[in-house]
């Protein structure tokens, strides 16, 4: 596939009728399928008044302060142009109106890439700078992000790459976890402990079978009072918990202070 370049290239492209997904593909983003189509108008316009060689610098700034990601994609977007690159890094912060990227080049070169560029920063800094909220209440508290399932899956991984980024210690979507050369991390979900019909017993299998590495973590929401849930769950487990999920449903009050207080406090009357 050719690198979109008129509006009779953009006339010519063909979707084939049983695609399965509707999420671009890497060679699709690559060859600016997902651009706007003025950015394409734009260059046939420049092209016919002999300004579309013309050397320009393009600059990226931000209207709210925030945290840096989406850079790497960027950096490999434009690796075969004969453009000159310039951003802050990844993970760090910046200021409204501070020049975060610089681009440098003939404007034929990237110009229809706007769209493209723009995105990939804008989306994964959004999500590294929740992150870094995150990181900052959290203190020195681990903080996993199990954002996958509210986000269409071609992306997951992009978003929970970029939480990592912008602060959290781990991800439960295997390919973000994979791209950053560490292990998914995460529990488990409501489906097993309805299909078992008790949260003691498959906490008990959880123990039993998964690796020493992962931590005894147990969802406690499902069926009974989470106090209740939470003090069988530890009696059966012993020394072996390390901590339950809390994960209620606003029908039925939502996770507050005051119900981890009320579990902190029962579970040190308990010893």
């Amino acid at each position: 596939m050719e690198e979109i370049k008129s509006l009779n290239d953009v006339k010519s492209i063909k979707i084939d009728s049983d695609r399965q997904f509707y999420s671009a593909n890497h060679d699709e983003i690559l060859t600016g399928l997902t651009t706007d189509i003025y950015f394409v108008k734009t260059l046939e316009i420049l092209r016919h008044m002999g300004l579309s060689k013309k050397e320009v610098v393009a600059e990226v700034f931000p209207r709210r302060p925030g945290v840096m990601c989406g850079v790497n994609e960027v950096m490999n977007l434009f690796k075969d142009k004969q453009i000159e690159v310039y951003a802050i890094p990844e993970g760090e912060t910046f200021e409204p109106k501070d020049t975060v990227m610089r681009i440098k080049g003939v404007y034929e070169e990237f110009g229809i890439f706007e769209t493209v560029l723009l995105g990939m920063i804008a989306h994964s800094s959004a999500w590294a700078t929740a992150a870094r909220e995150c990181r900052e209440v959290a203190a020195e508290k681990p903080f996993i992000c199990f954002g996958a399932r509210h986000v269409h899956p071609a992306i997951a991984p992009v978003m929970e790459r970029a939480a990592i980024v912008g602060g959290a210690d781990d991800a439960s979507c295997i390919l973000a976890a994979k791209l950053l050369g560490r292990e998914p991390s995460g529990t488990i979900p409501h489906a097993v402990i309805i299909m078992a019909g008790d949260t003691v017993s498959v906490a008990k299998a959880y123990n039993d079978i998964m690796p020493p590495d992962s931590p005894r973590i147990i969802l406690v929401d499902t069926f009974k009072d989470e106090v209740e849930e939470t003090l069988n769950v530890a009696e059966a487990l012993g020394k072996d918990l390390e901590g339950i999920r809390l994960d209620t449903p606003s029908e039925r009050g939502g996770v507050t202070p005051e119900l981890v207080y009320e579990i902190r406090n029962r579970l040190d009357q308990k010893g």
